[in-house]
């Protein structure tokens, strides 16, 4: 590794073989610090701690086989995706050397992400604190703060790879602090700082709040900075700021607009407060989360970093314009949801800020040798690293008060139990057929398994809703054959918001309603103390009478939910017996009152149900290069009804209205696949 490509990050008065040394140890110090870490674990990962790490394996597969498809993919999900795979992507050397190998996920993502984020987040904070420009020394104490500082590590070393967006978001605070935007102005600088506004929200769309209350706050900051510190008139220092900030949104906006228009255009329809009420909290939790997660010897230096208000104007401008960046972001923030580990990253990077102006202002009390200063910043430091990642007694006695809550290394239940679970699972499920889970937590759900099995359940993996007002219903779960449930119902978030769980769990545990078309198979697995895992079959299609229980205990929490689901597409959907095609094959309800279907490349999509009152309308996607449409049979009591070739863009009607016969309904492919998406509906 060629160190020295890093040293602009770092003040110009440390020697190139300084900054090379300096690199070095860093590389060391995180790559020991990850092989502890991840020594051990149980390979038990779920959701977030597991996505992105799945997303960059399966980056490196798809690069092997196709580097033109990766990157088409890889644009498609940037163009739309609420979370695209780009932080992912980005760790292909990593991805293609390590391949599956969690090890390698992680330490890409320290040595890619984080490393990076220690160097420009103690520039950053020397820039602050330092009286002079040829003052090199608070650089090396803040950068070995920055390496230790656990909010920094905790969501890295989790699985998550969202600190990837303080690379640019720390740039641009550099840049806002150095680049004198109210003195003259500077395209080139707006441009770059432009880019590196949006790019958080390219990495990831929650940054979008930290990136608001930066905008409202730079401009303000560049305008005081140049006239107390050059002096210039107001006027022109105001005029400076505005069309450089102008520059700079213009490529900001424009970069997003283009990259990301489709993402833009979902957030423009959705109201995120209302979909993500399951993850808010109190005010009061807010804050003890905030205490809890930064613990309290972090969060007072940061506020003994305010000392600087009452030094020089210069720095008293510094200190208020990062406060009110830290103040806003979390009002901002918590109007919609709480944090979680990763969303404290933005907040960190500000806190750290203040906490380093805060640590300076201590150091400076005293008259110790410059070594002995760096030395004790140093082991301080890393025990506060050690205790909250590594089990000790003064993790466990300080963590969640003075220091960090304590993020010790992944190990849930008994890991040979759920091995057995998913050898059970591996043998009762034929490549053809599906499974699901009905469980919400990090103690038991579909990512579990899958990770525990090496991901040789995926190919046969459904994935539930998990939270009402966000997937809502999904039939697909109930088409799968094998489920899933856990004894208690375990979810993750507040009580009643994820009955999408808890309503069907409850139904197959006690065999009512929708339960009755379960029954149990194998052992009970023992996954914790107080956990059992059951695995249960689907043995015979739900009944309308079946389905309407269900529906009803839903429509009693959620009234607006019978324009969606009180519907005879929705209740055919779920009573129907379906065979979803390979690779492209779908059968699913979509909530705008149709189900989707999609014949798979060599075999087709197939479903059998009882007749009702009207006929059905079928129709395919308009045509697109290449399409040639699909073939169409509708078959009853072992006769052909109607077999039809159909169009692209064509809609033709079923003749599906006799109530006391099974119909069976399939959808194959011509010659290719290509835009063979079939929506099915209720004829006018």
């Amino acid at each position: 590794m060629n160190f020295d490509s890093f040293s602009f990050l770092m003040p110009s008065q440390i020697s190139p073989g300084r900054r090379s040394f300096f690199f070095f140890i860093l590389v060391v110090l995180a790559t020991i610090h990850v092989t502890f870490y991840l020594n051990g674990e149980h390979h038990l990962y779920v959701n977030d701690y597991r996505n992105y790490w799945i997303a960059y394996w399966k980056s490196g597969l798809q690069f092997k086989q196709s580097a033109w498809e990766w990157a088409r993919a890889l644009r498609e999900g940037i163009w739309a995706s609420d979370y695209n795979s780009l932080p992912a992507a980005l760790l292909l050397p990593f991805s293609l050397a390590m391949g599956y190998e969690r090890h390698g996920y992680i330490l890409g993502a320290a040595l890619t992400y984080l490393i990076p984020v220690v160097v420009l987040s103690g520039k950053a904070a020397s820039l602050v604190v330092r009286d002079s420009v040829s003052d090199a020394r608070p650089f090396y104490i803040f950068a070995i703060a920055a390496a230790c500082f656990v909010p920094f590590w905790v969501p890295t070393l989790r699985g998550y790879v969202d600190i990837v967006g303080l690379i640019p978001f720390a740039l641009a605070f550099i840049l806002v602090r150095i680049a004198g935007f109210g003195l003259r102005i500077r395209p080139g600088l707006a441009i770059l700082l432009g880019l590196a506004i949006w790019m958080p929200f390219l990495f990831r769309r929650w940054y979008a709040f930290s990136v608001v209350a930066f905008v409202l706050t730079a401009p303000i900051y560049c305008i005081v900075r140049a006239c107390i510190d050059s002096h210039v008139r107001w006027t022109r220092a105001t005029r400076n700021t505005t069309i450089n900030f102008a520059i700079a949104g213009i490529f900001s906006v424009g970069a997003c607009l283009l990259a990301q228009g489709g993402l833009v255009k979902t957030i423009l329809q959705t109201s995120y407060s209302s979909i993500y009420v399951a993850y808010q909290r109190s005010t009061f939790d807010h804050f003890m989360d905030l205490w809890r997660s930064f613990g309290g010897l972090y969060l007072l230096l940061a506020v003994a970093g305010l000392n600087f208000l009452w030094k020089t104007p210069s720095k008293r401008v510094d200190v208020s314009f990062i406060a009110a960046n830290a103040i806003l972001l979390f009002v901002l923030f918590t109007r919609t949801q709480g944090f979680g580990m990763h969303h404290y990253l933005p907040l960190a990077f500000w806190i750290y800020l203040l906490m380093c102006v805060g640590l300076w202002s201590v150091l400076l009390l005293f008259s110790a040798p410059f070594g002995w200063k760096i030395s004790v910043v140093a082991v301080a430091s890393l025990l506060i690293l050690a205790a909250t990642f590594y089990r000790s007694g003064i993790g466990a006695a300080m963590g969640g008060a003075v220091l960090p809550s304590v993020v010790y290394n992944n190990k849930i239940g008994d890991e040979v139990a759920y091995r057995s679970l998913a050898l059970q699972l591996d043998k009762l499920v034929k490549p053809d057929e599906k499974w699901t889970a009905f469980a919400s937590d990090v103690i038991l759900n579909r990512d579990v398994l899958l990770s525990v099995s090496n991901e040789l359940l995926a190919d046969r993996a459904v994935d539930t809703s998990h939270v009402d007002l966000i997937q809502m219903l999904s039939v697909a779960p109930f088409m799968a054959r094998y489920a899933v449930v856990s004894d208690p119902v375990l979810t993750h978030l507040p009580l009643g918001t994820q009955t999408v769980i808890t309503i069907p769990a409850r139904s197959i545990l006690e065999g009512k309603g929708i339960g009755a078309a379960y029954k149990r198979v194998g052992p009970i697995f023992q996954i914790t103390d107080s956990v059992k895992a059951l695995v249960y079959e689907k043995t015979r299609p739900f009944t309308r009478v079946e389905v309407d229980g269900m529906l009803a205990e839903f429509f009693a929490r959620y009234p607006e939910w019978r324009a969606v689901y009180g519907n005879e597409i929705f209740k055919l959907a779920m009573t129907a017996t379906t065979k979803v095609g390979d690779q492209w094959g779908k059968f699913e309800f979509e909530p705008k009152g149709l189900i989707s279907i999609h014949p798979g490349e060599t075999k087709p999509t197939i479903a059998s149900f009882t007749g009702m009152s009207k006929k059905l309308s079928l129709s395919v996607a308009p045509a697109c290069p290449g399409s040639d449409g699909v073939d169409v049979l509708l078959r009853s009591d072992g006769h052909d009804l109607v077999h039809l070739v159909v169009e692209p863009g064509e809609t033709v009607t079923l003749p599906t209205t006799n109530p006391t016969i099974n119909y069976e309904l399939t959808v194959s492919k011509r010659a290719n696949a290509w835009c063979d998406l079939v929506s099915v509906t209720l004829a006018n």
